[in-house]
């Protein structure tokens, strides 16, 4: 309970307490002096007693109305106090269903803040894990690039160094086409000398055979 509805509880005990003491004290009739003095009074003092006794119903009536008015305003004051302690109950008890619902949703919020937070962890460290194999998926990377860079210059420099002996032996195949043709027109060149050669002899060959043979025909003639 708050610190409120123990107050109200207190002053309203206290308040029914006060009233009950008031409604009793109220209600004993009061003793007056003047009564027993005038029982003492002389026999010629009767007319004078019941005048008296005359004078003190009539202060009792009063007291009595008096008391009257006092207890229905005390009743009226215990109905009060009573509608108010009900409504004060009913107040307490819908505080308290608020505070229950209250506390449940507490108890959801922080259910839902640490389930919240548990999500958070876990994504923090699905994303600390992301970051680190990006950042192991770059390193390697790197050390690819390098190595293809490395790999890259290196054959440059062997396409330089073929490019250089693909240019050597282009000048020496040419030097050797070169050579061919001049072998080649020498060897036609001697081909035909020796062609020219042949035919001379073959025809001096003939005109030999030939003389051969008429010197034998002129020869069997002469026989």
């Amino acid at each position: 309970l708050s610190a409120g509805h123990i107050f109200y509880g207190f002053t309203f005990s206290l308040l029914v307490f006060t009233t009950l003491s008031t409604f009793r004290f109220s209600s004993k009739p009061e003793v007056q002096p003047g009564r027993g003095g005038g029982g003492g009074g002389g026999g010629g003092g009767g007319g004078g007693g019941r005048g008296g006794g005359g004078g003190e119903n009539y202060e009792g009536d009063d007291e009595t109305s008096l008391s009257v008015s006092e207890a229905s305003i005390s009743c009226s004051q215990i109905q009060q106090l009573q509608e108010e302690n009900l409504s004060l109950r009913r107040s307490l008890r819908e505080q308290q269903r608020r505070s229950e619902a209250n506390e449940r949703r507490v108890r959801e919020l922080s259910e839902e803040l640490l389930q919240r937070r548990r999500r958070e962890e876990k994504e923090a460290q699905d994303l600390e894990s992301m970051v680190q194999s990006v950042e192991q998926n770059l390193s390697l990377m790197t050390k690819r690039a390098v190595k293809a860079e490395t790999c890259v210059s290196k054959l440059k420099l062997d396409l330089q160094q073929l490019q250089v002996e693909a240019d050597s032996l282009r000048s020496e195949n040419d030097s050797l086409k070169a050579a061919e043709s001049e072998v080649v027109m020498t060897m036609r060149r001697n081909a035909q000398v020796a062609s020219e050669y042949l035919n001379k002899t073959a025809s001096h060959a003939h005109s030999s055979i030939r003389s051969v043979q008429s010197f034998s025909i002129s020869a069997d003639k002469r026989l």
